[in-house]
């Protein structure tokens, strides 16, 4: 597997400033669903369907306890190996429960104020990208 956490540049300019709003994240999100006409779903380990209204709305509004200076969110890259592809064999339930098996794992390694942070705990919503060209 491939995880990457994107580099936010915390410049208005940038796709990937995180410094304020997900607007312009949630929109390079939706470019392959709406390359193919069709429309931009989300998920997460709560369910299926979230619009990018919906997304953009939780993650901008999940700013407790966070100051202008601090990032409001990040961005990740999960691509699975050729071996987990061959498990998952373009199944896109299977695909689903494995990146939100990678979310629990990924909040279970946090801690705040000396509790573990569960997946209940994280504000997350992903999208499936079939091509790696945007």
């Amino acid at each position: 597997m491939y995880i990457k956490i994107i580099n936010s540049y915390n410049k208005p300019t940038s796709k990937f400033s995180n410094s304020g709003s997900c607007g312009r994240t949630v929109n390079y999100l939706k470019a392959e669903a709406k390359e193919k006409n069709q429309e931009c779903a989300f998920f997460n380990s709560d369910g299926d369907g979230f619009t990018p209204d919906e997304v953009k709305e939780k993650i901008d509004n999940n700013i407790k306890g966070i100051t202008k200076e601090d990032e409001k969110y990040f961005s990740l890259v999960v691509s699975p190996s050729k071996d987990e592809l061959k498990v998952i064999e373009k199944d896109k339930e299977k695909l689903k429960e494995y990146v939100n098996d990678i979310m629990r794992i990924y909040a279970e390694n946090f801690q705040i104020k000396g509790k573990t942070v569960g997946e209940e705990d994280l504000i997350y919503f992903a999208t499936i990208h079939e091509e790696r060209k945007f």
